[in-house]
């Protein structure tokens, strides 16, 4: 199994513990995975926000654990040739929300969102990149040059007909309306910068991600408040 991350920091990872049920296969992803001891305290409720696709449908699998266990099945051969590409685990990961509250609040600090990241990679390696998340990843370059990609949103958002085709070809839901794309991209170029000031003032770096530089109105009537 080639892993797309490093694990070498699990190394050392329930070693020496009879009770800590490493899968066979997975080296230190393995080990990452075993860190979890399944004491259900991931399906509690009284406090902080683990995990929050259980707390909303109760069910066991959607839990940290949960998913630790269908994770030990897929490594141990349980799952066939293919063992990332099991329905009852991608349904399971799908619906992690990467929110790190099991780094955090999990008394052996199991960190899922990490996990999902190596899950995925392994996923996508064996059968391609799904178009949603391709066309996710592109959308900076979409709206960048092609500006009718931009029209294509607003007249999904007033169709209905559209909205559920895009519902049932990219899994986008109907029901939500997209966010649409600035009239004018936020760049350095259309942001008025500040009066410059005497003596030794610091420089400032004004850094617009890749979606924020389309989806935030740029104006020279908006200065930047650096």
């Amino acid at each position: 199994m080639k892993l797309f991350l490093d694990w070498s920091a699990y190394k050392d990872a329930g070693m020496g513990d009879a009770y800590a049920d490493i899968p066979k296969t997975g080296d230190n992803f393995a080990e990452a995975v075993a860190v979890c001891i399944g004491s259900r305290g991931c399906e509690q409720k009284d406090r902080g926000v683990m995990c929050p696709s259980f707390r909303i449908s109760d069910k066991a699998e959607l839990s940290t654990g949960g998913r630790v266990k269908l994770l030990k099945s897929a490594l141990n051969g349980e799952y066939g040739k293919q063992p990332f590409n099991n329905p009852e685990l991608a349904a399971a990961m799908d619906l992690c929300v990467s929110c790190k509250g099991c780094k955090r609040e999990c008394e052996n600090e199991v960190d899922m969102a990490l996990i999902k990241a190596e899950f995925m990679a392994q996923r996508f390696s064996a059968e391609g990149v799904p178009l949603r998340n391709r066309l996710f990843a592109s959308l900076p370059r979409l709206l960048a040059g092609f500006p009718i990609f931009a029209r294509l949103i607003k007249w999904r958002n007033q169709s209905t007909r559209l909205a559920r085709l895009g519902d049932s070809l990219l899994g986008i839901s109907a029901d939500v309306k997209l966010p649409v794309p600035a009239e004018q991209a936020f760049t350095t170029s259309v942001v008025q910068q500040p009066p410059k000031q005497a003596g030794n003032s610091p420089e400032v770096v004004l850094f617009v991600d890749t979606f924020n530089r389309h989806l935030t109105l740029g104006s020279q009537k908006r200065p930047c408040r650096c």
